[in-house]
């Protein structure tokens, strides 16, 4: 359940950030750490309501990319300690 409450959150957060950029230099690394950090902090109920300033610079299609990955981490992280080494039977 959290792992859904936080994806929301992170996509919520992404899709009002269209248009927002810098013409700062771009760190895609320090952004996807952020939005990693982000993610974290989303499942203990903090809120994230804009972008990490590491992710100045960094096109939406990125952050979305991003944001897929992490979210799809953190599924597979949860299925794998959900399902405890349980392997299917043919």
């Amino acid at each position: 359940m959290h792992i859904r409450t936080a994806a929301v959150t992170v996509l919520l957060a992404l899709t009002t950030l269209t248009g927002c950029s810098s013409d700062g230099k771009a760190d895609p690394a320090a952004c996807k750490a952020a939005l990693e950090k982000q993610y974290e902090d989303s499942a203990t109920g903090k809120e994230a309501d804009d972008r990490p300033p590491a992710c100045n610079g960094v096109d939406n299609a990125t952050l979305q990319k991003y944001a897929a990955e992490i979210i799809k981490e953190q599924i597979d992280e949860g299925l794998e300690g959900a399902l405890g080494g349980v392997t299917a039977q043919p």
